[in-house]
């Protein structure tokens, strides 16, 4: 008996292709884990710069680091 999820499957090309090859679907997979990892540590970056900037513009005298044990 084919599953709801099985049919699903069967209709589209990548999940057809993967199933044929079940190492590729893993390496595909962390692929697209490490790129949206590095993305995210783009967009930190780029959020720590820009909040730097508008410290400096505004005078702000907030603390750049807080450690708290």
């Amino acid at each position: 008996m084919v599953t709801e999820k099985e049919a699903g499957r069967k209709g589209c090309p990548f999940c057809s292709f993967f199933d044929q090859f079940q190492e590729a679907e893993v390496h595909v997979l962390n692929a697209t884990k490490e790129i949206l990892l590095a993305i995210r540590t783009i967009i930190d970056y780029e959020i720590e710069i820009t909040d730097r900037t508008i410290r400096k513009r505004e005078g702000d005298p907030r603390a750049e680091k807080v450690e708290i044990d």
